[in-house]
């Protein structure tokens, strides 16, 4: 399993390995990024309908301004979890995070499934690996 990491909102250090045994939605968004802005509602959505103990939503930050993120979170009142990514984080590496908009699969083996731009393909791909995961539940 990958030792992803970050920091939370609150400045704990989190790893995405806490999380192993359910799928892991990353997404990447800065609070100056209008498009990243406008696929807000639609992440919520999706958060809230797969909010199980198969999947879990991560918003992850990566505004200069830490408090910036977090402040557009708490006004908006994003019910997932939200965290920071700094340019320090190991994360960014080894994810190969050049940009804002992208959605990262973690499967529940800890592993990256995909990384995608297309909020489409991933709300398809993700509700496949669902589906498929809940008729392998005995």
């Amino acid at each position: 399993m990958r030792a992803y990491s970050f920091t939370d909102v609150e400045g704990r250090e989190r790893l995405v390995g806490d999380m192993s045994g359910r799928y892991v939605l990353m997404h990447v968004w800065a609070s100056w990024c209008e498009p990243c802005l406008a696929m807000m509602p639609e992440v919520e959505a999706a958060a809230q309908r797969f909010a199980t103990d198969k999947a879990v939503f991560v918003g992850l930050n990566v505004d200069r301004d830490k408090q910036a993120g977090k402040a557009l979170a708490q006004r908006r009142h994003w019910n997932w979890a939200q965290n920071y990514l700094g340019e320090d984080s190991d994360m960014v590496p080894q994810l190969a995070v050049s940009s804002v908009l992208v959605y990262y699969l973690i499967g529940p083996d800890g592993l990256l499934v995909y990384a995608r731009t297309d909020w489409n393909e991933v709300l398809s791909e993700l509700t496949e690996a669902l589906l498929s995961r809940v008729s392998m539940t005995p």
